[in-house]
């Protein structure tokens, strides 16, 4: 679905080799010469790639780079970049094709709705008010996190199509991070029962990079979310968080057809106001 994972595979490994020897030679330039600050960026950047083992010695904090670093007031012992295998060796790292935001908020509003509100023996409708939903995309950085994604991202379009797209070779992808994947989830606690409202999947491409947007029609549709600012106000956050390069953003389904749905169950809800109306003013006038 995402791409010949050979292909992709080999062309990931080529672009990452060349990074590598770029910044090893950096490094080793900078260490000869005694710019000890300039080498410990260029190793923290080499980690944000993931481009070194997980026994490099310069990891060892009682090796000599680590001491040499700490002895030069370069950086405390305790300091970590914000991708360090020191604090997490299993992270998936930086995405080499364009640098990626890990933690975007924003926000989408539901309207105000009739709904059932069932409490013991208890059933009635009640009105829910209007409210902002405040969501969070946060980049999956290991690779199970990546493959969990997978597998859910292959659950929505089970019940989107009845069928789910997603191979073995997708799986390897993002769990090798040669395509990354976002998960969207619900601050709020109101909507615990459906904590996750869907996925981004960024994969790159022959002119650029691909964003594919994944996400549950039905919770919106259900809890009268804006189809359409639910997809675009996601955009436009991933964007404003410095999501850059040639980037194009697309659903994985028809949307037109669900903002169609939401419009038509919009007009149902119009419709039991004005009949809620009606049987409330002929309640009244038997009271009068």
């Amino acid at each position: 679905m995402f791409g010949d994972y050979s292909l992709l595979s080999d062309f990931h490994k080529e672009l990452k080799t060349e990074l590598a020897q770029q910044l090893e030679s950096q490094f080793n330039s900078y260490y000869m010469f005694g710019y000890l600050k300039e080498a410990y960026e260029t190793f923290g950047k080499m980690m944000e790639y993931s481009l070194i083992g997980a026994d490099d010695s310069r990891l060892d904090p009682k090796g000599h780079f680590l001491k040499a670093v700490v002895k030069g007031n370069i950086a405390t012992e305790d300091h970590r970049f914000p991708y360090d295998m020191r604090k997490d060796k299993y992270s998936l790292g930086q995405w080499i094709y364009c640098p990626l935001p890990r933690i975007v908020k924003y926000t989408v509003d539901s309207r105000e709705y009739w709904g059932k509100r069932v409490e013991g023996n208890y059933e009635g409708d009640m009105i829910y008010p209007a409210r902002t939903h405040e969501l969070t995309i946060r980049l999956d950085n290991t690779a199970k996190q990546s493959e969990n994604s997978m597998e859910m991202i292959n659950n929505t379009y089970k019940e989107e199509y009845g069928k789910g797209p997603i191979t073995a070779d997708d799986i390897k992808l993002a769990r090798e991070g040669i395509i990354r994947t976002y998960v969207i989830e619900f601050d709020s606690s109101i909507l615990a029962r459906y904590k996750t409202l869907g996925h981004v999947v960024l994969a790159p491409t022959d002119d650029g990079i691909r964003a594919l947007l994944i996400i549950k029609n039905d919770i919106l549709k259900r809890y009268f979310i804006d189809v359409n600012r639910a997809y675009t106000n996601a955009i436009n956050a991933l964007k404003a968080a410095g999501l850059q390069g040639k980037v194009k953003f697309i659903s994985y389904c028809k949307l037109d057809k669900h903002i169609e749905e939401q419009k038509k169950l919009i007009q149902k809800q119009y419709e039991l106001n004005s009949k809620i109306e009606e049987e409330v003013e002929k309640s009244v006038a038997k009271v009068k």
